[in-house]
């Protein structure tokens, strides 16, 4: 699993479609394609049930979302701490 995988699962379920999650992220569709399917064999589950055009998460695509969703915050969090830290050690250091 990789950053590049979680990054556009995340984005399909944001816009609720490969096509326009492919738009969204300047990628082409058969990318966020392979990239999905190969979460889905890490994983060893399906993350969306999809029915022609209708595409939803499964259980397990539930599940990962909102765990996707903490890591992400999780993240985010480290990044502001650690840009702050080094605002600080320049100041310090002046």
């Amino acid at each position: 699993m990789n950053s590049l995988e979680i990054q556009y699962f995340l984005t399909i379920v944001k816009y609720g479609s490969f096509t326009e999650a492919a738009q969204a992220l300047s990628v082409s569709q058969p990318a966020i394609g392979k990239q999905i399917r190969q979460l889905e064999a890490e994983l060893d589950c399906s993350l969306f049930a999809r029915s022609g055009r209708t595409l939803s998460l499964t259980e397990a695509g539930q599940a990962y979302y909102a765990y996707f969703q903490q890591c992400r915050f999780q993240l985010d969090l480290l990044k502001v701490g650690i840009i702050s830290w080094k605002n600080r050690k320049k100041t310090e250091n002046l």
